[in-house]
């Protein structure tokens, strides 16, 4: 391969992608570890470290979304051709949309063998982080409209406004006796896991970080900005940790459990975020100081920017384990392996083919 792909370039930040990356191997080891425990049950010891981690997965998620998008689209928006932008960002959201659509998809197939057909339960698992993101990226498109004259500012006015609409409908907005149809919508703005006033409070929040690493880019003083990063994150885990403390609610064995994901509560974004701004300053750390061995971050960065694709095929695998069960009676291990080869597989050949992409993009610019 051509070393020359693992230089890293004025224009990108592969930091992002690599902080990227680790959120999705998180939510991806969380998702897995459950059914690969019940068909191996003495990897049980795994699971609590495993879910700890994987509580991670949802803040640093939202936390890198929010800053790729003032790190990449702000300045394209504010500086560039908006139409483009904002087409663009359509086009994603169309992707992300069907993308959403296949990650439910084998939950109504086990529906159907199971000869489950209650609306609510269908209603209720068309319900996905991927969901979130599908409004949140045409949020956006509003987002950069109203922060283009003064963005630091709005952002962190527009974020605390996002926090304190969801808190304010959650305690005023009771749990439906109207049917499935309102509890959705319900679960989708402020009671679920990914409800859309808090993830988007929090990405709007983390955009002035992006806003401020590109401007730090420009000007060839990126090393001290992710110093200033890094402090801000120690200083936001602090401020979490001691919030959550506080109110009684900081109890690992209730995070490792999940009791705590919704509805969303600020300490623990902000607790979560902040360990993803100090991860994120870390990794761009090693980007600019060790750049000679990138290629050890390398898969990081393929992995982050085939995460889409990667994410969606995963919520695959378990079903088919269930599946084979059925046409092909095997040891729990065996037939564990064959899917989890399979996605192995599959993921190989998208990050390969992102990094001939990247080879490409290499021999124009040269």
């Amino acid at each position: 391969m051509n070393t020359s792909t693992f230089s890293r370039t004025t224009t990108r930040l592969t930091c992002l992608d690599e902080t990227r990356a680790i959120a999705i191997i998180a939510m991806i080891l969380i998702h897995f570890t459950e059914g690969v425990i019940n068909q191996l049950p003495q990897l049980l010891w795994l699971k609590e470290p495993i879910f700890l981690f994987g509580r991670f997965a949802t803040p640093a998620f939202i936390t890198i979304f929010g800053i790729t998008a003032g790190f990449v689209h702000f300045e394209k928006f504010t500086q560039g051709n908006r139409q483009a932008v904002i087409h663009q960002l359509k086009a994603r959201t169309l992707v992300v949309f069907w993308c959403a659509v296949l990650v439910c998809l084998p939950r109504y197939i086990n529906f159907v063998i199971d000869g489950e057909y209650d609306y609510g339960k269908w209603l209720i698992n068309f319900y996905s982080i991927l969901h979130y993101y599908t409004l949140g990226l045409l949020s956006l498109i509003l987002w950069l409209h109203l922060i283009q004259r003064d963005p630091i500012r709005w952002c962190l006015i527009l974020g605390v406004a996002h926090w304190l609409i969801g808190i304010g409908l959650y305690a005023i907005w009771p749990k439906s006796v109207f049917g499935y149809t309102v509890e959705y919508f319900r679960l989708y703005l402020v009671s679920g896991a990914f409800s859309y006033f808090a993830l988007s409070g929090t990405a709007l929040l983390a955009m002035p970080v992006g806003i401020l690493l590109r401007r730090s880019v420009k000007t060839q003083t990126t090393l001290p900005q992710l110093g200033k990063t890094m402090l801000i994150g120690m200083g936001l885990t602090l401020v979490g940790w001691g919030w959550g403390v506080g109110i009684g609610e900081f109890q690992v064995d209730q995070i490792i459990t999940g009791s705590l994901k919704a509805p969303p509560r600020p300490w623990y974004f902000m607790y979560f975020g902040g360990m993803t701004l100090v991860l994120l300053a870390f990794l761009g750390w090693l980007d600019q100081v060790w750049s000679k061995y990138a290629i050890l971050t390398y898969p990081l960065v393929l992995f982050g920017q085939t995460a889409l694709v990667i994410f969606t095929s995963h919520m695959w695998v378990l079903p088919t384990v269930r599946w084979l069960s059925f046409v092909w009676p095997l040891p729990g291990l065996v037939r564990i392996l064959i899917p989890l080869t399979a996605f192995g597989i599959f993921a190989l050949v998208m990050m390969y083919r992102q990094h001939l992409k990247m080879q490409r993009k290499q021999g124009i610019k040269s």
